[in-house]
């Protein structure tokens, strides 16, 4: 994990468009990427985040019904 590249909540927020107080609940509550804290920050591991909406997306019955046509 040392050579991942890391980004901070409100990254995560962009990128999941949502607020970083949805991302922080969403973590609280088990449901978001796994991350960590680095003093005063949430650190999320770019491949953490890419593992965790690949999981997302193979079990979301919509988006598999559109890619078996």
């Amino acid at each position: 994990m040392a050579t991942d590249r890391l980004i901070k909540t409100a990254e995560l927020a962009v990128l999941l468009r949502k607020t970083p107080a949805a991302i922080n609940t969403m973590r609280h509550r088990g449901k978001g990427p796994r991350g960590f804290r680095a003093g005063r920050e949430v650190l999320y591991p770019v491949a953490e985040v890419e593992a965790w909406l690949a999981a997302k997306v193979a079990n979301d019955p919509l988006a598999q019904r559109a890619t078996s046509s």
